[in-house]
């Protein structure tokens, strides 16, 4: 994280208990967390956060510079296939270019689970938690229309995953 110091630091995280699933992320402290349906994956689970937090980065002040870290190396993965006929990956993809056009740099990077990072275990906790919610989650958000877009793949460096996106 060193690497970014110009960055603002973004979290995610997804989780699946008792057969059913959350997902949670923090912007600016503030932690959300939304149980999705039982039916979902963890992996589906870890994109929706991923997309949410990145959702609600829209709504911020233009030309900002965000460092977004995650724990599951499959999301990152599932971001670098351009072609992907996964409707989540598609919508992440037209989140990350709505936030290219208003200025903001986005950069992923992936960070092991369980390291002691307090802000990360904060989010994977919240996520847990909201696996013990009663109902699910009403998320508007996803009403998105579905769109490719074109992204940089990332890249292994100290075997760390990191990438950047642009315009």
């Amino acid at each position: 994280m060193r690497e970014y110091p110009l960055h603002t630091i973004y979290l995610s995280g997804g989780s699946k208990s008792n057969s059913k699933t959350a997902y949670a992320y923090s912007i600016d402290g503030a932690l959300v967390s939304r149980r999705i349906h039982n039916t979902a994956s963890v992996s589906t689970a870890e994109l929706m956060g991923i997309f949410a937090c990145l959702f609600s980065l829209t709504h911020l002040s233009l030309n900002n510079k965000f460092l977004l870290l995650t724990d599951t190396l499959f999301s990152l993965h599932s971001l670098t296939d351009l072609y992907s006929t996964s409707p989540l990956v598609q919508r992440i993809h037209l989140t990350i270019h709505t936030l290219n056009l208003i200025g903001s740099q986005i950069t992923f990077a992936w960070i092991p689970s369980y390291i002691g990072f307090p802000e990360h275990d904060a989010v994977d906790y919240a996520a847990k938690q909201a696996t013990l919610f009663t109902q699910m989650s009403n998320t508007p958000e996803y009403q998105l229309p579905t769109i490719r877009t074109i992204i940089t793949p990332f890249s292994s460096k100290n075997g760390t995953l990191a990438g950047k996106i642009s315009p």
